[in-house]
This record gives structure tokens, sequence and C-alpha cells, in this order.
């Protein structure tokens, strides 16, 4: 359970990761010429596209992976059967299993 709830939250981290660098950046173009602030010439229109996308990859890259916490938790009614009645070194039942996700 623990495998797969980590799986699932590193696919939908991957499936969020590329919706900014994606989107933002043509967004943020169009409304500037709506704005009529967009730069007018073929160099600078790419130099503003170029930092429109590093703006995006700078800020959603972090925001992606910080989306679920890199160490989750779970409780034995979560595990498969094998797991839940483990004790620990003091012969107490386990109340919940930690498990780092990484990055």
């Amino acid at each position: 359970m623990a495998g797969k709830k980590a799986i699932f939250e590193s696919a939908i981290s991957r499936v969020v990761l590329p919706i900014s660098p994606i989107f933002f950046p043509s967004l943020s173009f169009a409304l500037l010429a709506k704005l009529k602030l967009a730069p007018k010439g073929p160099m600078s229109t790419k130099l503003m596209e170029l930092v429109l996308c590093v703006a995006a990859l700078t800020f959603s890259l972090p925001a992606s992976v910080a989306l679920f916490k890199q160490q989750a938790v779970l409780l034995p009614e979560e595990m498969e059967e094998q797991f839940r009645a483990l004790k620990d070194s003091s012969g107490q039942l386990v109340k919940e299993f930690y498990f780092n996700k990484g990055l």
C-alpha cells in the first residue's frame, strides 16, 4: 500500500508539473498583447517568451514537487495484512508506518 500511495502521489505531481510551463507563457504573452505591452520586434519577442518560460519553470517545479509531503504516514488498516499486527521493540502494536517517497 505504501508503494501504491507513493506512486500515485508521484504520478499526480508529474501530471501537474508541465501544466504551468505549457500554459503560463502563452497566456501571459496573450495578456501582454491584449494590454498592448508585448514587444514588437522578433528578437525582443523571443526574449520575452524565454523569460516567461524560465519564470514558469522556476515556480512550477518546486510547487509540483511540494504538492505532497516527502514523508508519508499510513495506518495499519491501510497496509497489507502481514503488516497489520507488527509490534515494536517494546511489544506494542505499531500504530503508524512512515515511509520516505524521495524526490
